[in-house]
C-alpha cells in the first residue's frame, strides 16, 4: 500500500520521522515509494557533554560479549537489552542472546532518543553493537526476525551512533550493486521506516585504516513475544513526561547563633529651607505658621 492508502506508522507517530519530526536537523537520505522503505537522518544530535557520559556508562555498565560464531570470534561485541518484564532472547546468525534488563540509566538514554525522534512510544528492546577497532564490523543483513513481523508491517529502527566514525550501508535485494554510504559520527541518529527490512540489507563494513572505538544502539518493538514472556507487563508503553526543570535555590539558613546583619542607617535629613516675610509691625515671620497665626508660633524668629 502507498502512503497515501496506508500511513506509515512508527513509535506512536506518522512517518518518515524526517518529515514530522518538530526537532531541527532531520532530513530523507532514502525515499523510495515503492518499496516503503525510508531512512531518516540527523546529524549530531545531542551535546557533546551528554554523550560522553553515555559513552562512559555504556562501556562500563554493559555486560559485553563476543561469542565464537562458526571457527572464530563474532568481528564485534555486543548485548541485547529488553523493558523489565520481557525475557524474549534475540537469536540471529545462530546466535541465541538471552535478554538483559535495561536498567534505569539507559531509560534514560532511550528517552532522550526517542524524543529527539520526535516518537510517542518507548521501544521495548535494543540490540547493542560494540566495535573496538576497524576490524570489527557486521556483514550484511536485514533485521527480519519473526520477533519485530517487520516483512509483515511498518517497522521503525532507531540507531545512536558514539564514538569514532564508520560507514553505514544500505542496498535493496533486487539490486545488490547499488549501494548507499552514509558516514556515521559521535552522536548521529539514523532511522530505518516502513518495510526497509523487508526489502533492503545494510552492514557495518571493516575499515582499512585505524579507526576508534564506536558503539551502536539500535532500539526496536518486539511483536510477536517468546511463550513464557511476560510480555503484558513488557507491551507498547508511552513515552513518559519529560523532567522538570529543578526548583531555584533555597535562600541561606542562618543557624540560631547567627543574626542578620544590621540595616544600613539613613543619612541625616537636609534642613528645610523656611520661607520668611516681614509683617507689617517689622517682625520677621515664617509663612508656614506665624504670618498664618502668630500667637500659636514656636518659631525662632520669634524668640
Amino acid at each position: 500500500a502507498t502512503r497515501l492508502e496506508q500511513p506509515l506508522q512508527g513509535g506512536g507517530v506518522a512517518g518518515p520521522l524526517a518529515a514530522h519530526c518538530p526537532k531541527a536537523g532531520w532530513k530523507l537520505v532514502l525515499k523510495d515509494e515503492l518499496h516503503r522503505s525510508f531512512v531518516s537522518f540527523c546529524r549530531a544530535a545531542f551535546s557533546s557533554s551528554l554523550l560522553d557520559l553515555w559513552w562512559q556508562q555504556l562501556v562500563h555498565k554493559i555486560i559485553w560479549k563476543r561469542p565464537m560464531v562458526g571457527k572464530g570470534l563474532l568481528p564485534r561485541k555486543a548485548a541485547w537489552l529488553t523493558m523489565q518484564g520481557c525475557t524474549c532472547a534475540y537469536s540471529y546468525g545462530g546466535m541465541r542472546w538471552p535478554a538483559i534488563s535495561m536498567d534505569p540509566w539507559f531509560l534514560e538514554i532511550t528517552d532522550h532518543v526517542c524524543r529527539a525522534c520526535g516518537i510517542k512510544e518507548r521501544p521495548n528492546s535494543c540490540n547493542a553493537n560494540f566495535y573496538e577497532d576497524g576490524s570489527h564490523s557486521v556483514a550484511w543483513h536485514a533485521d527480519d526476525e519473526a520477533l519485530f513481523a517487520a516483512k509483515k508491517c511498518d517497522t521503525l529502527i532507531v540507531s545512536l551512533s558514539l564514538g569514532g566514525e564508520r560507514v553505514f550501508q544500505m542496498r535493496r535485494k533486487s539490486e545488490a550493486s547499488e549501494i548507499l554510504s552514509l558516514p556515521l559520527r559521535h552522536g548521529d541518529l539514523c532511522c530505518m521506516e516502513g518495510l526497509m527490512q523487508k526489502h533492503y540489507q545494510h552492514r557495518i563494513p571493516r575499515e582499512a585504516g585505524p579507526a576508534e572505538p564506536r558503539i551502536n544502539l539500535t532500539w526496536r518493538w518486539i511483536m510477536k513475544h517468546d511463550a513464557g514472556c511476560g510480555n503484558t507487563a513488557a507491551g507498547v508503553r508511552a513515552l513518559p513526561p519529560p523532567p522538570a526543570p529543578p526548583p531555584p535555590p533555597a535562600p541561606p539558613q542562618l543557624s540560631s547563633s547567627q543574626s542578620l546583619p544590621p540595616a544600613p542607617s539613613l543619612p541625616p535629613a537636609l534642613p528645610r529651607l523656611r520661607k520668611e516675610r516681614s509683617s507689617a509691625s517689622g517682625i520677621r515671620l515664617c509663612l508656614q505658621q506665624c504670618f498664618i497665626n502668630p500667637s500659636q508660633c514656636v518659631c525662632p524668629l520669634r524668640q
